[in-house]
């Protein structure tokens, strides 16, 4: 586990109240791209108390776990290597000086990762006093720091205050596949 300075802060709003499950919410704007990449296991990283990964609806995705260090109960990794890794609404609420190292322990746990990071302020106050989201900045800034390590990651969208990236080139026909699959066909996809 990589300590943060504000671990301490969301281990106590876990602890307090229902916090943490945003996952969920933003779901749609990755399944699609869940689809394509076709995993056969995957890990939700930094999953608060979402259960967003048990709603996927990927068929052959076997292996659903859950991590987030401020929850002890999903504290540490299961397995060392992913097919796929998501990310959402976590770099954010790091201190710019962390998130490399964060990134970097995504990138150990699987070659291919989605992200969804919100960049502009939350809403939630820490019990610290200070706002939940600790480094807020445009989509662009975020693609470098994921490019670091993901150096074919592509900026998916970047706006209603977030940014979407994945670590695997698409090009046009991927791109129309994830339209495709957001718009039309998940709503007659089968419930795993």
């Amino acid at each position: 586990m990589i300590e943060t300075r504000n671990l301490s802060q969301y281990a106590e709003l876990h602890r307090t109240r229902a916090y943490g499950a945003t996952g969920r919410n933003k779901l749609k704007l990755i399944e699609p791209w869940i689809q394509i990449a076709r995993p056969r296991s995957m890990l939700d990283y930094g999953a608060g108390q979402s259960r967003m990964i048990d709603e996927i609806r990927s068929i052959g995705l076997k292996v659903r776990d859950r991590y987030d260090p401020a929850i002890a109960e999903i504290s540490t990794h299961k397995q060392i290597h992913y097919d796929l890794v998501s990310c959402i609404d976590v770099l954010e609420h790091l201190d710019e000086q962390e998130v490399s190292a964060i990134v970097a322990d995504i990138a150990k746990l699987g070659a291919n990762a989605v992200f969804v990071v919100d960049t502009k302020v939350a809403g939630t106050i820490l019990p610290n006093g200070e706002n939940a989201h600790a480094t807020v900045r445009p989509g662009s800034w975020w693609l470098s720091k994921i490019r670091d390590y993901y150096p074919d990651a592509e900026l998916i969208e970047a706006e209603r205050g977030r940014a979407i990236i994945k670590s695997w080139t698409s090009g046009s026909t991927g791109r129309l596949a994830y339209l495709l699959l957001r718009h039309v066909v998940r709503p007659v996809l089968p419930r795993r």
